[in-house]
């Protein structure tokens, strides 16, 4: 009996490691899931599938993640989202029910948002500092950084601490000197990152704020050359995809 127990305790250990080794060969696929506008879509790519950022970046992952093999790629990117619209048009809604799904397991989620919401107020500003101009920059900033803010928090709270989120700042579209909107490339330069003139804060101070409250990590574009940039005052090249991809991987990388 005392050489049968033995035998029993001197197997335990070993069951132990043969049961934890069948779960990580059972462990399904991981997910990296996509978000934002039409620079996730890969808009101003030659190839949106292959040259544009998400799909570059999603390379980097399955390079660096562990099980790199299994991970799988669901781009939700939708052309024309503001931080309103993502959250009232589905696009968020689809993001969350993707998370929750119990045949995934989102571990990277990258988030490329508020760029448009800075774009329309170039609709107002196209006649200069105006009174009108002046209080709708504030207003849509605001506006901007509440959305952002629910945004980031119920992804957050859906993906888990242990997800990876990635945000990404913008780059000055209207630096490019064929974009019609090129006079204004310094006032878009303060709505990014803010002038003691003008506004406290610009859209990337909002991105970078509200990334540390969640837990997020930044991925700094900054600014991009001409031939990095499309003329259209919005997208980027594939060399300015190269560049977006670039830096999300070194803030996953830093993570």
């Amino acid at each position: 009996m005392r050489a049968k127990l033995r035998l029993l305790l001197l197997a335990a250990p070993l069951a132990i490691v043969l049961m934890a080794a069948a779960c990580d060969d059972d462990a399904g696929p991981s997910d990296y899931l996509a978000l934002g506008d039409s620079v996730v879509e890969g808009v101003g790519a030659t190839d949106p599938a292959v040259t544009a950022h998400v799909p570059i970046f999603y390379e980097h992952l399955r390079d660096s993640i562990d099980d790199g093999d299994e991970l799988r790629l669901s781009n939700l990117g939708r052309g024309g989202e503001t931080a309103a619209s993502f959250i009232a048009d589905g696009q968020l809604a689809e993001a969350l029910a993707t998370i929750g799904d119990e045949e995934t397991d989102v571990r990277v989620i990258t988030l490329h948002l508020g760029g448009n919401d800075g774009a329309a107020l170039f609709d107002i500003c196209g006649g200069g500092l105006t009174p009108e101009c002046q209080a709708a920059i504030p207003a849509t900033l605001g506006g901007l950084a509440q959305g952002y803010d629910s945004v980031l928090g119920q992804l957050r709270e859906a993906a888990g601490e242990d997800a990876t989120i990635v945000v990404g700042t913008y780059h000055n579209a209207l630096a490019h000197p064929g974009c019609e909107l090129n006079a204004f490339a310094a006032l878009a330069g303060a709505v990014l990152e803010g002038d003691l003139t003008l506004l406290p804060e610009g859209i990337n101070d909002i991105i970078r704020a509200t990334a540390a409250r969640h837990g997020a990590v930044v991925a700094e574009v900054g600014q991009l050359s001409e031939a990095q940039l499309v003329d259209d005052c919005r997208h980027t090249t594939d060399a300015g995809h190269d560049a977006i991809a670039a830096a999300y991987a070194a803030a996953f990388d830093a993570s």
